[in-house]
């Protein structure tokens, strides 16, 4: 492509899901045109008015949530025993980080970890593996957790959680933190698939403990996103 003059380029705004414009639909995009997302906060340019491509000078902080009914209705968990929301082994799902990097194939930085558990009073330390595909290890809730051989290439990142606790009673939810200043591993540089912008992640008891069957148990990461 030669080299070309951007005069008066155009600022569009708008959400990570909305269709970027293109000069074929719409005349006011032009060479050298923006696009701000504002629920992201990256910022892509368009060099032909077709095609948009993100500023690599862009980093943004962002916390990514996800939660889960677990099941429980096996019993206690045993230590190293999956924690999640199906205990059929044929319908059981990973944990799924959405959005974790600014684009497909993109890295990013675990820099915090929070773990609330809205069962009272209960203090299992914890581990979160994450995979930037679907992993084949055990993923059926109160089974023995399995680290497969298939998976050792997919294993972006692991978290060490330290004992939950319910700060104020006993009869309030359980919670615990990662963070570079306590123990845990963390921060902690990944990298997505081609083709995602998503983690999967096995949750695993490191110590046995009671969890009430459809009490909810909600994982948010911060993340710096390249």
């Amino acid at each position: 492509m030669a080299v070309r003059i951007i005069a008066q380029p155009r600022k569009f705004i708008g959400l990570s899901t909305d269709t970027k414009p293109t000069q074929a639909l719409s005349s006011s995009v032009r060479e050298g045109s923006t696009f701000f997302e504002y629920d992201t906060g990256a910022l892509y340019i368009t060099y032909d008015k077709t095609n948009w491509v993100l500023k690599s000078a862009t980093n943004v902080v962002k916390q990514i949530t996800t939660s889960k009914v677990i099941d429980a209705s096996i019993g206690a968990y045993a230590a190293f025993d999956v924690i999640n929301d199906d205990d059929c082994s044929t319908t059981a799902t990973a944990w799924t980080f959405s959005d974790m990097v600014l684009e497909n194939g993109g890295y990013g930085k675990i820099i915090n970890a929070s773990v609330f558990n809205e069962k009272e009073g209960v203090t299992p330390r914890t581990i979160l593996r994450l995979y930037n595909a679907l992993p084949s290890s055990q993923l059926t809730d109160n089974s023995l957790s399995t680290e497969a051989r298939a998976d050792r290439l997919l294993k972006v990142a692991q978290i060490d959680f330290v004992a939950m606790e319910s700060l104020c009673t006993t009869t309030d939810a359980s919670t615990t933190l990662a963070s570079p200043s306590t123990l845990g591993g963390l921060p902690q540089i990944f990298k997505c698939a081609s083709g995602t912008k998503d983690l999967s992640g096995i949750f695993i008891a490191r110590d046995a403990f009671t969890q009430t069957a459809t009490d909810d148990i909600t994982i948010a990461l911060l993340v710096e996103q390249f």
